[in-house]
């Protein structure tokens, strides 16, 4: 059964596995031999400036190659178990109508600032690597879960059925996205749903074509019939795997970019 607490743990996974590519790439530019070069320094009288240099370009070359396509397909993974959840919430809930949720994917989800801010906190004077990536990891799982949220709130947005007076879908909402305080409007008059005094903003996604998503059953109909996105040639689902759109790489650097998702395409085969 749908239940926001299975939104969060889905979500949650695709972060942790973008965390560990990113905790992976991290590994292949500062390697064990050059920390253990680095530590060498003050004994065999070397410049940490000196040695620090051709590092922190290969790191800023790394990260913008990069950090664009881990961004891109772990937010429109996100976007795709969350406009899924949604279906399957609604279908639970008893919903009437036909509506199906669609997948807003942002246009600029901010891949390359996110790169220079974390890289920002290594330089030649001082180097923190471990905070450098602690903050790109927290950058890359915040815009995941920004995905996910928009799709709940866009989905909510379109949905004729989703009224200021329908609590199945206000509960749902409030559970699954970010809430606040502001004056009561409701989704019909295009503004934020309100539940008592509590209301939810509902964003106006972006459109952009879809490079790649892990593909099964409804969901790849779904993006077929959507005159938003474009969809690729060969779905994922059967690979149950990510991998980078075509020639988007990382220069020089290995990477694993596939993943292992048997739990998210489970999750979506069950609704085939």
């Amino acid at each position: 059964m749908a239940t926001a607490t299975e939104l969060r743990s889905l979500v949650q996974t695709l972060s942790d596995e973008a965390g560990s590519d990113l905790s992976l790439l991290w590994a292949q530019i500062l390697t064990p031999d050059l920390r253990a070069e680095r530590d060498r320094l003050p004994d065999v009288g070397g410049s940490y400036e000196v040695w620090i240099r051709p590092l922190l370009a290969d790191l800023q070359d790394a990260l913008m190659d990069v950090m664009p396509t881990l961004v891109g397909e772990y937010s429109d993974a996100a976007a795709v178990v969350s406009a899924d959840w949604y279906d399957e919430y609604r279908d639970v809930q008893g919903v009437g109508g036909s509506f199906r949720a669609d997948v807003p994917v942002s246009q600029d989800l901010g891949a390359e600032a996110l790169a220079g801010w974390g890289s920002s906190l290594i330089t030649p004077e001082t180097a923190d690597w471990d905070a450098a990536l602690t903050r790109l990891t927290g950058g890359l799982q915040r815009r995941i879960s920004d995905a996910s949220r928009a799709t709940i709130t866009g989905a909510a947005h379109a949905d004729p059925q989703a009224q200021g007076g329908n609590a199945k879908l206000e509960r749902m909402v409030v559970a699954s996205v970010r809430c606040w305080r502001a004056a009561p409007r409701c989704i019909a008059a295009k503004g934020p749903l309100t539940l008592g005094r509590m209301t939810i903003a509902i964003a106006s996604p972006s459109r952009r074509s879809v490079d790649s998503h892990f593909l099964c059953g409804r969901t790849r109909r779904r993006l077929e019939t959507s005159p938003k996105l474009t969809v690729p040639e060969r779905g994922l689902g059967s690979r149950r795997t990510f991998r980078p759109p075509e020639g988007a790489r990382p220069t020089g650097l290995p990477l694993r970019w596939r993943k292992n998702v048997k739990h998210i395409c489970s999750h979506i085969k069950r609704r085939r």
